[in-house]
């Protein structure tokens, strides 16, 4: 009996795994990933950055306004 609930707990932990990743939002995590998203004309879905991209894009904006304000 103990073998038969193991496989049930099993499948279960299966589809459960399954159902979790179909509802996640995408995850932006390379460059490559950034680039193609942002090129998207409808690209108001759901994404999640990864943190190193999060980093990567508070830095460049960081960077673009010190630009914009010794420019200006």
């Amino acid at each position: 009996m103990r073998c038969g609930q193991n496989m049930r707990l099993e499948a279960f932990i299966k589809r459960l795994s399954a159902l979790e990743a179909s509802v996640k939002p995408r995850m932006i995590s390379t460059l490559a990933d950034y680039v193609l998203w942002a090129s998207e004309e409808d690209n108001d879905e759901d994404v999640e950055f990864s943190p190193e991209i999060m980093k990567f894009i508070e830095e460049a904006h960081a960077h673009a306004e010190e630009k914009e304000k010794s420019t200006s």
